[in-house]
């Protein structure tokens, strides 16, 4: 039974499972699953199921057909492996897979479940909870029977981009970003901000745009902050937002990783802290003027620390907690800077991780470890720098030798000599490269 797809009903075909003898053989195809009860020939062992997946070509199957065919295996790949695309390359006509997808598999597919595929292709497919929250239709209903469906449609799936050329124009500018805003959002929840960041800006969705990339810079993303992800979104900030704070946070990090002590990256993160002041973001102020803290004391500006605890101090006096271990940081840069460490560590020790971002905690061990080792207590001071601390997203510089120079001078030279210096690596910064190298 060929095509078993195209039966308005499906109980004649059950009576006739139920009255062949057990001597026949009854072969369907169908491209949906068709709606029979086959569990008890399954448990009997008298059931063989061949899925789409099982039907495509393998990447060996195509070199082969591209060579009995004498044509490039190139010529194959947009057909995803589907044997009626191959086919249909294989003889120069693979435009005609398009009007095959439109006769074969759009035909008779409701409006709504069109337009839910188009979405659902349009942000690069995914799994059950993508496909719910983009298009409304779990993603077994929405790809059930549908050729070119890359990956498995009952756990996570791509439609082939045919899929996206043929129902593209079913979708308006506000159904885009209707899409892109719902499928950020899913990705936004699992972690992954840098993905969920190219989401909205492919629909320029300015509003989701900004409070995505102020959270990724505010919690500084797993993998760093790298200058190349800052480059990528301060070209993708809208027009109308050049002039942000998060436009100017943006650019104040980048300038950050490329050159901390130019004029360029002081003016951005200056301009950040007020626009997020005069808004009211005292979480995003806070943050920027953090940054300043630092530059302020690499570049040993104590006057600007000074301005900068001050204002940390009036934060925290209108009752905004956040501000609280910042001026502690402060007060601990003050005394390192002064060569304190006894002040330095005693700043710090009294800290609530829990009230910090990440990398605030990595600074916070960084401070503590490096004050043990001015007191010359570098066992102690071993003991308390993370594994992290080699974390890319550090952002002080000489915190990746930090663990080297407490081996060092605990007597273990050796630990170095036979793992290496951290931070040499083309994957690091210059700053880091020329730190560990002097080291």
């Amino acid at each position: 039974i060929d095509d078993a797809h195209r039966l308005p009903d499906h109980e004649p075909l059950a009576e006739l499972i139920e009255a062949l003898p057990r001597n026949g053989h009854l072969l369907v195809g169908s491209r949906r699953r068709p709606s029979l009860s086959l569990a008890r020939l399954d448990a009997a062992g008298l059931l063989l199921e061949i899925d789409q997946t099982e039907l495509l070509f393998t990447d060996d199957e195509l070199v082969e057909i591209a060579r009995n065919r004498r044509i490039d295996v190139d010529v194959l790949e947009g057909a995803a492996g589907w044997p009626a695309f191959v086919e249909l390359a294989s003889r120069g006509e693979g435009a005609r897979g398009r009007r095959y997808l439109e006769e074969e598999a759009v035909a008779g597919l409701p409006p709504e479940r069109l337009l839910g595929l188009a979405a659902f292709a349009f942000v690069g497919g995914g799994d059950d909870e993508m496909a719910l929250a983009v298009t409304g239709i779990g993603l077994e209903d929405l790809l059930h029977g549908l050729p070119l469906v890359i990956g498995d449609p009952k756990v996570d799936a791509r439609p082939h981009d045919l899929w996206l050329e043929l129902l593209d124009e079913r979708l308006t500018p506000a159904d885009r970003s209707r899409a892109a805003v719902a499928a950020a959002a899913v990705l936004r929840d699992r972690g992954d901000l840098d993905s969920a960041i190219e989401m909205v800006a492919r629909v320029g969705a300015g509003d989701e745009f900004e409070s995505l990339v102020r959270e990724a810079c505010l919690t500084i993303l797993e993998g760093g902050l790298r200058p190349e992800r800052l480059a990528r979104w301060a070209s993708q900030i809208p027009e109308d937002r050049e002039d942000s704070g998060v436009a100017h946070l943006v650019r104040g990090l980048l300038e950050r990783e490329r050159e901390p002590g130019s004029d360029a990256c002081w003016a951005e993160l200056e301009a950040a802290a007020a626009e997020f002041g005069a808004a009211g973001d005292s979480e995003a102020e806070i943050a920027a003027m953090a940054q300043l803290g630092y530059l302020s004391q690499i570049l040993g500006r104590d006057e600007h620390l000074i301005v900068l605890l001050t204002r940390m101090g009036e934060l925290a006096a209108e009752g905004v907690r956040a501000a609280e271990p910042f001026l502690a940081f402060g007060e601990s840069w003050i005394h390192f800077a002064a060569g304190d460490p006894a002040a330095q560590l005693a700043a710090v020790e009294h800290i609530d991780e829990a009230r910090i971002p990440h990398a605030w905690r990595l600074i916070r061990s960084y401070l503590r470890s490096n004050a043990l080792m001015n007191l010359g207590r570098p066992a102690e001071a071993l003991e308390i720098v993370p594994a992290a601390m080699r974390d890319r997203t550090m952002p002080i510089p000489g915190a990746l030798t930090l663990e080297d120079r407490a081996r060092w001078a605990s007597g273990h030279p050796e630990i170095i000599n036979e793992r290496g210096i951290i931070g040499l690596s083309a994957d690091y910064g210059s700053r880091d490269r020329y730190i560990g190298g002097t080291w």
